[in-house]
């Protein structure tokens, strides 16, 4: 309920406790509820949610920190694996000073497949786990990977981190 509050700003929870039509959320969630029980049940549509979700967090990052990285770790229960959550939960840990925290999540986003090394030397959000010692390990993580993309001459991902585009 805390993911679906967030990220259709609304109070999910009294918004279920009340009427309920099919589809009372759009964009990947559907409610439904049992008329003999009267229990509600949220379906979501776990990838698209959390496509969601991202870009919803970015919005955020700045001026709600803290709804910014409830969302994402929110979005990382649903998908773990998923590298761009990881990515921004690194860029929101790093920004808060916490380059403890962005560093893990920036080397579990590049071990789940986050390739984009100019968004890692560049983002201005990174800067501070960037200055951390630990960094060169994200950076020796993703060399092979490098290394592989070179060799075969495919194209590097082309996702890139929901940012603004001038910076504060």
């Amino acid at each position: 309920l805390n993911l679906i509050s967030l990220l259709f700003d609304c109070n999910a929870k009294e918004l279920l406790s009340g009427p309920l039509h099919p589809g009372a959320f759009h964009g990947g969630v559907r409610t439904r509820v049992n008329a003999a029980t009267q229990q509600v049940h949220v379906d979501i549509d776990e990838d698209r949610f959390v496509a969601m979700a991202i870009p919803k967090a970015c919005d955020l990052m700045d001026s709600e920190r803290a709804k910014c990285i409830a969302l994402l770790m929110a979005a990382l229960k649903v998908r773990p694996q998923h590298h761009m959550v990881r990515y921004n939960l690194a860029c929101a840990h790093s920004l808060d000073g916490n380059a403890e925290l962005a560093l893990k999540f920036l080397l579990t986003a590049v071990q789940h497949g986050y390739k984009n090394l100019d968004a890692i030397l560049s983002d201005e959000d990174l800067a501070h786990a960037r200055a951390d010692d630990r960094f060169s390990k994200i950076l020796a993580a993703l060399e092979p990977q490098t290394e592989k993309v070179a060799k075969s001459q495919a194209a590097p991902i082309d996702v890139e981190p929901c940012k603004e585009e001038t910076s504060p």
